[in-house]
């Protein structure tokens, strides 16, 4: 399959079954978005820049995946990754906590779903990402 192909196979799986929609926009946010204070808003939406390439978009959407995965049975979630304050170092550790199982979700996915991933671009994509959450996770919104 092309990456357009794998991109509209994990939208449709991610509708058909989480009910999360997905929107790509040029200049999206590259994130699942849902209201932190409201848990019980369980669907969301992802948001894609579709401004960046297709492989970057697929990754992403694979970790947003991961998330959405991660955080569909709230008890599990909400004991896997207590006191998630972004305002403290201990709520941060576990939002990063969070990013790592993220990822693991997201190769789940591919598998699951019969994505083929270029493991050294893919490799280089979480780690960048993973380093800027360590450094917030340490730092916070300075």
């Amino acid at each position: 399959m092309t990456y357009k192909e794998d991109l509209e196979h994990l939208e449709w799986y991610l509708m058909e079954e989480y009910d999360v929609h997905v929107s790509f926009e040029e200049d999206g946010m590259d994130e699942y978005w849902f209201d932190p204070d409201n848990f019980e808003d369980d669907k969301g939406l992802i948001s894609i820049d579709s401004s960046r390439d297709l492989e970057h978009q697929l990754f992403v959407l694979l970790h947003e995946a991961g998330h959405v995965i991660l955080r569909f049975d709230k008890e599990s979630f909400e004991r896997r990754f207590p006191d998630s304050d972004r305002d403290n170092l201990e709520g941060r550790i576990e939002i990063l906590k969070e990013e790592v199982m993220a990822w693991d979700e997201a190769i789940k996915v591919a598998e699951t779903l019969g994505i083929n991933i270029n493991m050294d671009n893919w490799k280089r994509n979480y780690r960048s990402a993973l380093e800027k959450y360590i450094n917030w996770s340490l730092n916070g919104d300075q």
